[in-house]
């Protein structure tokens, strides 16, 4: 459980996590791990996303990013070395794509690059990434590079980029991105 509320929104591998285990002298495998996977899920401790695939055995075999039914729980069981408001706000986010739809997936494309969350629902596919700040110009253009990315690829005139306070629209090769301060697209 440790493991997971320190890696909240992060991706988990249960093959890092066996190997850790197995660092330390204990025996745990992967079948287990995905055993106690299920048991987070159904007790609502947390939610396990995959990566999007149309293949099964891409989306089984790779890492799933975990998200916890309450960013609480993570402020209050782990030492704060820094206040990690860059997962905590994806994790915030997370939570309300989860209450408008159950088909979440992150996006990894093929040189590397991720989107937070690949969301399907009614209307198709929608693109949502997660920056607490994106003052930086280095990282505003990795986040928009990894969206731009997924955008072509899928054909998707209309992406998100979810901030803490900045908001404006970039139209970009006749796509569009459009920032928005957490708390204006949580209210939408």
């Amino acid at each position: 459980m440790n493991i997971l509320i320190a890696n909240l929104s992060s991706l988990i591998s249960y093959s890092k996590v066996e190997n850790d285990f197995k660092s330390r002298g204990m025996k745990l495998s992967r079948a287990t791990l995905s055993y106690f996977a299920g048991y987070v899920e159904d007790a609502f401790f947390g939610f396990f996303i995959e990566m999007y695939s149309r293949s099964v055995r891409k989306r089984q075999v790779n890492p799933k990013k975990f998200y916890l039914v309450d960013v609480g729980l993570h402020n209050y069981l782990t030492f704060k070395f820094s206040e990690n408001r860059g997962r905590i706000l994806e994790n915030l986010v997370f939570l309300e794509l989860r209450r408008r739809t159950p088909e979440i997936y992150y996006y990894r494309s093929p040189s590397g690059q991720e989107v937070d969350f690949l969301v399907r629902d009614g209307e198709g596919l929608k693109l949502v990434q997660v920056c607490h700040d994106i003052h930086s110009v280095d990282v505003f253009t990795r986040e928009k590079k990894s969206l731009l990315s997924a955008m072509e690829e899928f054909d998707i005139p209309l992406s998100w980029i979810i901030t803490d306070h900045e908001k404006r629209k970039e139209a970009i090769d006749g796509r569009l991105i459009e920032i928005v301060p957490a708390m204006e697209w949580l209210l939408r």
